[in-house]
């Protein structure tokens, strides 16, 4: 009889876990692309780009034209939300692209690890995009 109550509360407590995991996964908007977490940038009228290679900046590029802030927008529409968690002030990577939003969130880190790209906002999360769709936002940075 024991053993079946002690049983019965590790179930329990198991499933109460569980079910608190998956409370903060849908409050984190785990599954939402990166734009939608955002409400689509409303309100971003300019970007800075600048790419640093061991910290030491490449160059900067202001961008303030509508096109090319809807295309950035658009090109986010396919990120997803990874579990990790960011939990420093820059990308912690030798080689990246700062991306300075004048909305919030305010600062994003465009960065390759191995094969796979990913967008970083500080202490908030970390998105993964495809190759195609970090070359394009390159592409934003070299116009």
């Amino acid at each position: 009889m024991k053993k079946n109550v002690m049983i019965a509360v590790i179930l329990l407590a198991l499933g109460l876990a569980a079910l608190g995991t998956a409370k903060y996964l849908i409050d984190r908007d785990w599954h939402k692309p990166l734009n939608e977490v955002y409400g689509n940038f409303i309100g971003l009228s300019g970007m800075t780009l600048e790419q640093l290679d061991d910290r030491a900046s490449i160059g900067v590029t202001t961008v303030t034209d509508d096109s090319s802030l809807a295309e950035f927008v658009e090109l986010l529409k396919s990120t997803r939300k990874t579990l990790a968690y960011s939990v420093n002030d820059d990308s912690g990577k030798k080689s990246y692209l700062r991306i300075d939003l004048d909305c919030e969130p305010g600062r994003i880190f465009l960065y390759a690890d191995g094969d796979a790209h990913y967008m970083e906002i500080p202490y908030e999360g970390v998105w993964r995009l495809d190759s195609e769709v970090a070359t394009a936002i390159y592409a934003i940075y070299t116009r």
